[in-house]
């Protein structure tokens, strides 16, 4: 792999079979697969190996719709650097559920254009890029985790249910969740068709009259600029720059790319979040062994799950409502000794002498969380000073909810994207039948009862109840019928050859679940597409066939834990720690 500043080259001019805008999970993952292929690829990042303010200033927004807390501090959740966002996320990963890809009569424009179970083998192949077991997110995985809970009755259960969320695990240092540049940059050696290309920010993407990808431009903060030219464009810049440079590309198609039926940039969703109720801090002890992280060992390291609750897709059904899950948030108190006693060992205390304080004041306390960290080895209980049920909730594709080119433009002279960002009535009714279920389900369970919030109780919302979570999805949307969407079931861009789109902004509908997992599912599927269709072979033969989809016969040998229907990916024990 060979590494580049855009900013010290003289070249004007690039060629490469497959140009990737954007080094995120999405783009390193496709990246990977061509290059294994013996596809020449050019990989480009709009900043470098770390960020810089003059470089995150490229994603200043004009938001003209509700507020959006994950623009307010662009810096710490939209990446310009290479690795995209796995350098600041906290790993927490789950698969859409299969009711998420159907048409929904109550949901509109719901229904993807690819199944569940047409996705479901390359959930298997995007764990291993995110440092993930290829588990079942269900009930089956209930009986590995070290802490049990006791059943709902069956009549509740048809309503709400615990569903569980994966965290990535970094080899190099298991305490903190994968980081997708790292792991490329260690493989360097692997990745013998791959340049990379730092400080090169793709701003316009030209084609002929017959809608023909002819270049790529992209230019650099200290002026300079260039031509890519290359086979096949895929962009992998994230749910905002991804429309916003397919808008931005209108030399030819006046409208922007793909954007013949205004679908471009229109549907723009996030997840609102929302704090259901919270318990009083005097059933914590009761509460949070079951509710927080959950440490298990498998294939010789540790993992990480956390439980919560959802609602079952009979609910959803019955009663017309969008998919929501929540769980328990711990907020750490300022006087934790754990945090001080890390804060110490890693010599970055702001105050030293209070971090002390807070270590010797709290003796019992200090020794319980010692003995559970380092004998017990399960996380640690930290001190809370609040626990809250959050939840987030899908947000129903709306028209009106859309992205859109503003009049401001950013250093480079390209358009601000501007944000419409919108929700409704379905997403409040959809919380607020949540939170009761919720509620009901914890007093069930013999747990501490959960008080729910005056917006939650009443259905009476305020704007300030809500912020986004930074999962900007829709934008560039997946359709067989290019009046519904903007690319195919492939990500290639209706109506253009040879520009196709990886990422969040495929999504038709988002679900609950956090998008990682999914969007690098999608991202190797789009890469075998490429592959197959593509990618000549190497030597004269047949045509190239698509590679065979691994099975649970090709994952590292493990136990399988006992799923007796329903295993949407191959299923792993767990030796647990107790």
């Amino acid at each position: 792999m060979e590494l580049h500043d855009f900013r010290h080259t003289s070249e004007t001019t690039l060629n490469c079979d497959v140009c990737i805008v954007g080094t995120g999970p999405a783009g390193l993952a496709i990246a990977s697969e061509l290059s294994a292929a013996a596809c020449n690829v050019l990989l480009l990042e709009s900043g470098d190996l770390r960020q810089s303010p003059e470089v995150t200033a490229l994603n200043r927004v004009e938001n003209v719709g509700a507020p959006r807390l994950g623009f307010e501090d662009s810096a710490r959740v939209r990446i310009r650097g290479f690795g995209g966002t796995t350098a600041v996320w906290n790993g927490r990963c789950v698969p859409l559920s299969p009711l998420d890809f159907t048409e929904r009569s109550w949901v509109a424009l719901s229904g993807w254009p690819i199944t569940y179970a047409q996705l479901q083998p390359y959930f298997e192949r995007a764990a291993r890029y995110l440092g993930l077991l290829p588990v079942a997110y269900d009930g089956t995985l209930e009986p590995s985790l070290p802490t049990q809970l006791p059943g709902l009755p069956e009549a509740l259960a048809q309503d709400i249910t615990r569903c569980c969320w994966q965290f990535s695990v970094d080899q190099a240092n298991p305490s903190v969740a994968k980081q997708s540049a790292q792991a490329f940059l260690a493989r360097r050696r692997e990745h013998d068709h791959v340049r990379v290309l730092l400080q090169a920010t793709a701003t316009h993407i030209e084609v002929d009259g017959n809608a023909q990808l002819q270049w790529l431009e992209i230019r650099s903060l200290t002026g300079r600029s260039a031509r890519v030219h290359c086979k096949l464009v895929v962009l992998c810049a994230g749910g905002v720059e991804t429309p916003r440079l397919l808008l931005q590309s209108r030399s030819t198609m006046k409208r922007g790319l793909g954007n013949q039926h205004d679908m471009l940039g229109r549907c723009f969703m996030d997840h609102p979040r929302c704090t259901v109720g919270h318990f009083d801090l005097a059933g914590g002890p009761r509460l949070r062994p079951p509710f927080m992280l959950q440490r298990v060992d498998a294939e010789g390291r540790a993992r990480y799950f956390i439980r919560g609750l959802e609602l079952t897709p009979h609910c959803q059904r019955r009663e017309q409502l969008l998919n929501c899950a929540g769980w328990i948030d711990a907020r750490v108190a300022p006087d934790d000794p754990w945090g001080a006693i890390k804060r110490l060992a890693r010599r970055h205390s702001p105050k030293p002498i209070t971090d002390v304080s807070h270590v010797l004041s709290q003796p019992r306390l200090t020794v319980r969380e010692l003995y559970r960290r380092f004998v017990e080895r399960r996380p640690v209980l930290y001190k809370t000073d609040a626990l809250t049920l959050l939840a987030d909730v899908e947000q129903m594709p709306n028209l009106d909810s859309r992205l859109s080119l503003s009049e401001q433009r950013d250093a480079l002279g390209v358009p601000l994207a501007r944000i419409d960002w919108r929700f409704g009535a379905a997403e409040r009714r959809t919380l607020q039948r949540f939170g009761q279920l919720a509620q009901r389900a914890f007093a069930s369970m013999g747990l501490p009862e959960l008080h729910l919030s005056e917006s939650v109780r009443t259905g009476q919302f305020q704007a300030s109840d809500f912020v986004d979570v930074a999962h900007p999805a829709g934008g560039a949307r997946m359709a067989s019928d290019p009046r519904r969407g903007v690319v195919n079931e492939y990500g290639q861009v209706h109506g253009v050859r040879g520009v196709f789109v990886a990422g969040t902004s495929v999504f038709p509908t988002n679900g609950h679940a956090n998008p990682t997992l999914t969007l690098v599912a999608l991202a190797v599927r789009l890469a075998d597409h490429i592959k197959a269709v593509y990618v000549k072979p190497a030597v004269a033969g047949p045509a190239p066939q698509a590679p065979r989809l691994p099975t649970s016969g090709d994952l590292p040998r493990a136990a399988v834990l006992p799923s007796a229907e329903l295993s949407p990916v191959s299923s792993v024990t767990f030796r647990t720690q107790l």
